[in-house]
């Protein structure tokens, strides 16, 4: 139990894990927003 708890605390000061991970939620957003605005673009298109 410890051991693992130590771990999570040093990912949590590792800043390269956090930036990875936080670059990586950024582009999970930003992929299902361009394919929202892309699915809304083409059915105002259609109608």
């Amino acid at each position: 139990m410890s051991a693992t708890k130590s771990n999570k605390a040093w990912l949590g000061l590792n800043p390269t894990y956090e930036m990875q991970r936080d670059l990586r939620l950024k582009r999970f957003v930003l992929l299902k927003f361009h394919m929202r605005f892309r699915m809304s673009e083409k059915s105002s298109a259609y109608s």
